[in-house]
Parts: C-alpha cells; sequence; structure tokens
C-alpha cells in the first residue's frame, strides 16, 4: 500500500509539473516578459465527499513533503523550491 501511495503521488506530482509546464515553451521562443510577480497561490485538489483516494492522496503528499521529495522536484523542474519548506 505505501508503494500504491508513493506511485501514485509521483504520478500526480509529475502530472502537475507537465501540465504546468506545458505552456512554458523553451527560452528561446518566449514572446511574454515578466515585469512583477503579484503573488503565490496556493492550489487544491478536489474529492469526492467519502472518496477514500483523499486519504491516500492526502497520506502520500505528507510522505513526499516529510523527506523533501516535493522541494527536490520543484527545484528540479521549476528552478527553485516554491513549496515554502
Amino acid at each position: 500500500m505505501k508503494k500504491l501511495r508513493r506511485f501514485l503521488a509521483f504520478v500526480l506530482c509529475a502530472a502537475l509539473c507537465f501540465l504546468l509546464l506545458t505552456g512554458c515553451g523553451s527560452r528561446d521562443t518566449i514572446r511574454f516578459k515578466m515585469i512583477a510577480e503579484l503573488n503565490q497561490e496556493e492550489f487544491c485538489v478536489a474529492f469526492r465527499k467519502g472518496d477514500p483516494l483523499c486519504d491516500i492522496f492526502t497520506a502520500a503528499l505528507k510522505e513526499l513533503s516529510a523527506d523533501g521529495q516535493i522541494s527536490r522536484l520543484s527545484a528540479q523542474y521549476l528552478g527553485t523550491d516554491y513549496t515554502g519548506t
């Protein structure tokens, strides 16, 4: 069960990273210039009430956060650690 939770968390994190980065393009084709960072926003993942996947997802995120994996993924794929830990 622990391996399954870790695998699901990795797949979800990879999917989120992929979705976030698909619109970025390569550095050679950047058409927009950031003039100011307004704020950081948090996001959420919604589950139906009583969905057992919610507990699995939450436990996997806590585990990945506790061992620093989320921070490493953020630094690796986003260039800096945005997790605030």
